[in-house]
């Protein structure tokens, strides 16, 4: 593989580790603003909102997980790519 192809794979790579990585932040702070909301409607006994919050809640969680399985994806690959890099190089 050329340093050249490398270095722009990475750079692709590593892009989209970036951005996976804002959308989990993004996915916190949705996640944190349903479990506010589920408290509330848990204390003044709110049943039928609770339930749909608590299914909101379990899909940001599960995209929050497939989020975060695929930014540690590209970062492992990034960590790759700046091997065969070093290889390349020296």
């Amino acid at each position: 593989m050329e340093a050249a192809l490398c270095q722009e794979r990475l750079a692709v790579v590593e892009r989209r580790f970036r951005k996976a990585c804002e959308q989990i932040v993004h996915m916190n702070h949705r996640l944190s603003n349903l479990e506010r909301r589920y408290n509330r409607a848990k204390k003044e006994g709110h049943k039928s909102f609770r339930y749909t919050l608590r299914l909101r809640i379990a899909v940001v969680d599960g995209v929050r997980e497939v989020y975060f399985d695929f930014a540690h994806q590209k970062a492992q690959e990034a960590e790759e790519l700046r091997g065969v890099l070093k290889r390349l190089t020296c």
